[in-house]
């Protein structure tokens, strides 16, 4: 009975280390893999709120053209240099635990198998640019209007999706409306 404990936990403790899923020339998955890894290591400094030196790691296309990884040559990757490094001053992550001997060795099998990523993967939007963080501004308005702004506007909409505005509820229609709102 304690035998088999020992070995369900082995088996549990290998399947959570991401080295052991490595068997030779098995690809790593750049998806199930390495996109976590930059997540937790890399992205909150050198993502889409934050790009520390310039430099955006959420996407692979980004990590090559920043010349971080050189496809094929993990040895020649200044990303398994810094990963790598012992000094804290060139280190990354810089603060926090560093990668694991088994995180590396994944990061360096991706490099070595291409370094290639997700199909059609886009970096994160810059959340500066969402609705929400832009200036308030008052859109121009037509001289003749003979609608409420708000219904101008929805029926802007509505018919730049070929729909037609309902008609106009009766107040009996209103009033249970509201009720049943209530």
């Amino acid at each position: 009975m304690a035998n088999s404990k020992i070995l369900i936990a082995l088996t549990l403790l290998l399947a959570a280390n991401p080295a052991s899923q490595l068997h030779g020339d098995e690809p790593v998955s750049y998806r199930a893999q390495i996109k976590p890894l930059l997540a937790r290591k890399c992205i909150p400094c050198h993502g889409s709120l934050k790009q520390e030196s310039d430099l955006r790691l959420d996407t692979a296309s980004l990590i090559i053209s920043a010349g971080m990884v050189i496809p094929g040559s993990p040895e020649s990757s200044e990303v398994m240099r810094r990963i790598a490094a012992i000094d804290t001053e060139i280190r990354m992550p810089p603060e926090g635990e560093p990668l694991s001997p088994s995180e590396q060795e994944l990061v360096k099998q991706w490099i070595s198998q291409g370094a290639t990523g997700a199909n059609g993967e886009q970096p994160q939007p810059d959340p500066s640019k969402h609705w929400a963080f832009q200036p308030i501004s008052t859109p121009e308005l037509p001289n003749n209007l003979n609608v409420h702004p708000i219904d101008y506007f929805i029926s802007q909409r509505l018919n730049a999706a070929g729909l037609e505005l309902s008609p106009r509820a009766d107040a009996l229609s209103i009033c249970r409306r509201l009720f049943l709102d209530l």
